[in-house]
């Protein structure tokens, strides 16, 4: 049967309980965005908690940023009490390169900026297409590289390509396949010491 796909669902104003309530606040800020994965959703600026009396319990509030393609992301984080920031965390980002091309499995390979005219075989020899080949560097464009947190953490995250052994000869892919992104490390930098701590997977 036929389905319905809402890229802009209904949003929520309030969810209120006994203790007290929580208040969404969103931004329409759809005119700065150019890429259709955003829809046309409005971007959440802040959630309020307040007491049964009304009076301030936290407000979060979001900022949010966008990659060259348009595609938004979450740039901070704040968290205040009735007058004052208790937490805040910021986030960067690896920067996206200009192309929109992909790779067999749609991570970004940095190769082409027109997919149309580029098939997923190459006709010569019914094998994967080279325009949709896996690219070490362009794969983790637009992943999050570190965050910092007010209390003086760094923490930053490495990533590697996932690799796995193709036996299958008839096969479009080679002996060796890319099928994404691992984690690989994650440092965790006291920035008022200067310690870090390292976990490798």
């Amino acid at each position: 049967g036929a389905s319905t796909t809402y890229i802009s669902p209904p949003l929520p104003k309030t969810i209120t309980w006994n203790r007290g309530k929580i208040t969404f606040s969103f931004v329409d800020d759809t005119g700065s965005m150019s890429d259709e994965c955003n829809g046309t959703a409005n971007r959440l600026e802040s959630l309020t908690m307040t007491d049964p009396q009304g009076q301030l319990v936290r407000q979060i509030i979001f900022t949010s940023g966008a990659f060259g393609d348009g595609r938004r992301n979450l740039k901070s984080v704040s968290i205040k009490g009735e007058s004052e920031v208790l937490e805040a965390y910021s986030f960067i980002y690896k920067s996206r390169a200009k192309s929109d091309s992909k790779d067999f499995f749609g991570y970004p390979n940095g190769n082409i900026t027109d997919l149309k005219r580029h098939s997923v075989l190459s006709t010569a020899r019914l094998k994967l297409s080279k325009s949709r080949y896996s690219d070490a560097t362009s794969i983790t464009d637009g992943m999050l590289t570190s965050v910092k947190s007010s209390a003086g953490l760094e923490t930053t995250f490495e990533y590697e390509p996932s690799k796995i052994t193709n036996t299958d000869t008839l096969s479009i892919f080679g002996p060796e396949v890319t099928v994404g992104v691992r984690l690989k490390k994650i440092s965790v930098r006291d920035l008022k010491n200067g310690r870090t701590r390292t976990r490798e997977f």
